[in-house]
């Protein structure tokens, strides 16, 4: 009566073996006959100080990232922040995890071609961004209106990605003389833009860098990234001291946020990617401006 039981040993295995079992600080063989050893003689695994797991020793990826001087290799520090603010992060931007508005609106527009910046669906979109903006930026807590700028969707509509779909170059959204510009012609202060994934972000994510990495003058300046406008400073060259993260594991309902002209970014190819090719990364982005 009742399920086959498997003998300790082929269990212990088993987990070694699994997509998802415990990963180990000794190499793959040692540790698996080295705790099948400890099952068969009846010596508890717990009892060899060196079985204890290891989780994210090294959490960093290395990648390219284009600068306006060329590509570089950088090293990228993987993040799993859980609805933090503004505030908390104190770097120009906000970790949005598991909203559903968010994920409801993906459902319903997931699978359109496209997006347009006077539609109803873009206007819904923008009205729950700016709803988390306000929630998780002090600066704006109580604005009562914002205005929606650009609406940029990524491989939408399920088919097969395209390389020209992301941006990998190291760009911010706005520069300084834009915000102005903004301010003087429609009295707009504070700028956001937003990266709402509408899957599972399994290959090409957005990297940030830190703006207190940035600094002066001294540790990469701004310059040109737009060729069409001459005054143009959204690009940035390349300074060793330039600190990246991404977010790991980003879902439908979640989304990041930043500050407009605070915030360089860029995808990024990440090495477990290889050459087969896995499903293509489908995201929005867009810009929410509050007077």
């Amino acid at each position: 009566m009742g399920g086959r039981r498997m003998r300790p040993e082929v269990a212990l295995l088993d987990a070694l073996d699994s997509p998802g079992g415990v990963q180990y600080p000794l190499c793959g063989g040692l540790a698996r006959w080295l705790l099948l050893l400890g099952a068969v003689v009846g010596v508890a695994a717990v009892a060899i100080p060196v079985m204890r797991p290891v989780v994210d020793r090294d959490p960093t990826v290395q990648s390219v990232v284009q600068y306006a001087d060329g590509p570089r290799r950088v090293h990228i520090l993987k993040r799993r922040l859980r609805g933090a603010t503004f505030d908390e992060t104190q770097e120009s931007f906000a970790v949005v995890r598991g909203d559903p508005r968010l994920r409801e609106w993906g459902r319903a527009h997931s699978r359109q071609s496209q997006i347009d910046r006077d539609s109803e669906e873009a206007a819904e979109l923008g009205g729950i961004i700016a709803a988390l903006v306000r929630a998780s930026d002090s600066a704006v807590r109580n604005a009562t209106d914002h205005v929606l700028g650009n609406v940029i969707g990524r491989n939408l509509g399920g088919g097969a990605a395209s390389p020209s779909q992301y941006t990998n170059v190291v760009h911010r959204d706005l520069d300084e003389a834009a915000c102005a510009n903004f301010g003087a012609k429609h009295g707009l202060r504070s700028f956001y833009n937003a990266w709402v994934p509408l899957g599972a972000v399994v290959q090409d994510p957005l990297a940030l860098l830190l703006p207190s990495s940035r600094g002066g003058e001294s540790q990469g300046h701004a310059v040109g990234f737009h060729s069409s406008l001459e005054h143009d400073r959204t690009g940035l060259r390349h300074h060793s001291r330039h600190q990246w993260v991404y977010f790991d594991g980003l879902q439908p309902g979640d989304a990041l946020l930043w500050h407009s002209q605070a915030v360089y970014h860029a995808s990024f190819t990440l090495p477990s990617m290889g050459s087969g090719g896995t499903q293509p990364r489908r995201s929005v982005d867009i810009r929410i401006m509050f007077p």
